[in-house]
């Protein structure tokens, strides 16, 4: 069931009156106090809110692929001053229910969350405020995922705040687990800086949960101890991270332990989260901008490069130094071209080593990569956007980013064209959908310089024939801090962190990524903004037969040159029988012109119908020759429209027609059509 069928087109509020204060460790008995009435004001268009008991779900004997679950909390986990003072999130608002009890959130105040045996999506995030802000009131959280209790390494992510000017710390963080039935999942913050005079409160928080099939191919890895000189004094990188434990390889992933090289055997695409963990020592008074990114072949991937802000000073700065690890985190869609594509986690900071003269060792308590290999009936979108400004005023809504680089864009679950809003991405079917998006600065200058601020990246959804609102959970956000010169030449000007959101959504309903500034406002282009998008439903069990997702007849102009045959015309998938052993029927005849197979005129039925026998498809050998031959000079022909085909991978195929003399042709790697 959708939002929409439950809430009208209003504001929703919830104000319980006593939330446990989150206990330190899952097994200890809660600290319960009274809080003042807090409101989570959300707007029915862009959330699923239910305002219910805490428990709705009772845990399910096993868990359902596809099932999702999303719960929030507002105020309640405040962290004192201390260097490792820590607090572990509980949560108290079932704000998207499961479907299928594959998760639980007990009734009550202080528990976590119960999960069913399997793979479980875990995404997380927080929004810490300094409740002191005085000139310099630094503030640093270290934060991870926590099974049974127990911190773990995979998911971690780090933040940074600075003054009253520049008082949020935002936290994203996701990763791919794997539980025993009854374990436990939350996260922990941790605050890494030794502010004597500062409270940091907490804002709001939200755990994020999908479950996986189990059946897919899964690779997990991590690291079992810190690495000296993983960027040594002298150096900016960029240097690949090596990893050491095998959590999980499944067939489709190639590793060899203490190897920084992974092998995506098959080429497709990959759900990606990873995050490296550092800890800098040695040199100058010294603050470090680290980023981590993805690499495929030695190229960096676009929209993969993420930032942490490390801040160190000597133990005497009572300005809230003495900051020396954080993590870099991301979740993200990539797409091989090829085979046996290797991908490396890559680091590089924005520094001069001459000057700073300090080393970036590894933290692996804060390292780990977890990879899904989305299957070929995985319905994803992924786009880029130019380069361009994210430092907007905060509100609801909010200003939604360009993401044109690259349009039109269009397959069986979403659809995007720049040329009719250069923000929206318009979902095709109901579901429920896995939203992600990044933005990342290369070399943030501002004049006069010295300039500090914060952005928060999130979402923003607009129903069918709506108005958009803010979605409340899954934001992201950088500190931004425009330095050169002075104090040691300790240059940190690059930054940029990732949002992610599961979305329940019907078909027409369009979602955005926006971004809010949250700081100094000063003017900050981003060099890129990256979104992906992922059909959850689609990767949840496989299609049993031939199935037609997109069927659409295809026009071409006389003697022009497009491309015609893509996603967003035609694709369909079979996941057991061969291209080989299927039939295609075209059966609507061209309007104009005449139908031919390997040179031969086709003639249809009485209703125009016209049975192919075992042809290929665009596939891994060559479709039989088909073209169309248009017999008018300057006319339009409709070409096919095809009706239960088979085995056609994701190739585009471009037709010239040339009036009644010569064949259309296409020439590429899958084979020739004529």
């Amino acid at each position: 069931m959708k939002w929409r069928e439950l809430f009208s087109d209003t504001w929703k509020e919830l104000a319980p009156a006593n939330i446990g204060d989150p206990a330190q460790h899952t097994d200890s008995s809660p600290q319960m106090k009274t809080l003042p009435p807090w409101v989570i004001a959300t707007h029915a268009a862009a959330v699923l809110l239910f305002a219910n008991s805490p428990s709705i779900a009772q845990l399910a004997a096993s868990g359902t692929p596809g099932d999702r679950a999303v719960y929030t909390r507002a105020t309640g986990a405040s962290l004192a001053p201390g260097l490792g003072n820590s607090v572990i999130h509980t949560f108290d608002t079932t704000t998207v229910d499961d479907t299928a009890d594959s998760f639980e959130l007990p009734a009550g105040s202080g528990n976590a969350v119960n999960l069913t045996a399997g793979h479980h999506l875990v995404i997380y995030g927080t929004r810490y405020l300094n409740t002191n802000p005085g000139a310099a009131s630094r503030a640093g959280l270290d934060n991870k995922i926590v099974i049974n209790g127990s911190p773990i390494s995979y998911g971690a992510a780090s933040s940074y705040s600075r003054d009253g000017s520049n008082n949020n710390n935002f936290v994203r963080g996701g990763a791919i687990v794997e539980a025993a039935q009854g374990d436990t999942v939350g996260f922990q913050s941790e605050r890494t800086d030794n502010n004597a005079q500062l409270t940091i409160a907490q804002q709001d928080a939200d755990l994020q949960l999908i479950k996986l099939d189990d059946s897919l191919s899964y690779l997990r890895l991590s690291a079992s101890a810190n690495s000296p000189n993983l960027m040594s004094n002298t150096s900016a990188g960029p240097s690949a991270v090596s990893y050491d434990v095998q959590d999980e390889i499944d067939a489709g992933f190639t590793h060899t332990s203490g190897s920084s090289d992974i092998t995506l055997d098959e080429e497709g695409r990959y759900l990606v989260f990873a995050n490296t963990g550092f800890r800098i020592s040695g040199g100058n008074r010294h603050r470090q901008a680290i980023t981590q990114r993805l690499s495929l072949n030695g190229e960096a991937v676009e929209d993969s490069s993420t930032v942490v802000y490390i801040r160190y000073s000597a133990s005497g700065d009572g300005l809230g130094g003495l900051m020396v690890t954080g993590a870099s985190s991301i979740g993200t869609i990539i797409q091989t071209s090829a085979d046996n594509s290797v991908l490396n986690v890559e680091v590089l900071r924005d520094n001069n080593p001459a000057t700073t003269n300090t080393a970036v060792a590894l933290e692996a308590a804060l390292t780990g990569l977890t990879i899904l290999k989305l299957p070929a009936y995985g319905e994803v979108i992924r786009l880029s956007g130019p380069s361009q400004e994210i430092n907007f005023p905060q509100g609801n809504t909010e200003t939604a980013l360009d993401l044109s680089d690259v349009s039109p864009v269009s397959n069986a679950s979403f659809s995007y064209n720049a040329a009719e809003d250069a923000t929206k991405v318009t979902v095709n079917k109901d579901g429920d959908y896995l939203f992600l998006a990044s933005h990342f600065l290369d070399n943030y200058d501002t004049p006069p310089g010295e300039a500090r601020t914060i952005t928060r990246q999130g979402f923003q959804t607009i129903p069918d024939g709506g108005a958009a609102g803010k979605i409340s959970y899954g934001n992201g956000g950088a500190y931004n801090r425009d330095r050169t010169a002075g104090n040691g030449g300790d240059r940190a000007r690059d930054s940029g962190d990732w949002a992610g959101a599961v979305l329940p959504l019907s078909a027409g309903d369009a979602v955005q990524t926006s971004s809010a500034q949250f700081g100094l406002s000063n003017s900050l282009i981003a060099n890129s903004i990256g979104l992906q998008a992922l059909n959850i439903g689609s990767i949840s069990s496989a299609p049993t037969g031939p199935t037609l997702e997109i069927n659409i007849p295809l026009n071409a102009v006389v003697n022009s040159t497009g491309t015609l045959i893509t996603e967003a015309n035609l694709r369909s998938l079979h996941v057991s029988d061969a291209a080989s052993a299927l039939t295609y029927t075209v059966d609507t005849a061209p309007a104009v012109g005449t139908l031919d197979l390997s040179g031969a005129t086709i003639a249809g039925d009485s209703a125009g119908k016209v049975t192919i026998g075992g042809q290929t498809g665009i596939g891994a050998t060559p479709l039989a020759k088909l073209h169309v031959s248009d017999t008018q000079l300057g006319g339009d022909a409709q070409l096919l429209h095809l009706e239960n085909p088979g085995g056609l991978a994701d190739e585009s195929v471009s037709i010239k027609m040339v009036a009644g003399l010569s064949s259309p042709t296409y020439a590429g790697a899958y084979g020739t059509i004529l």
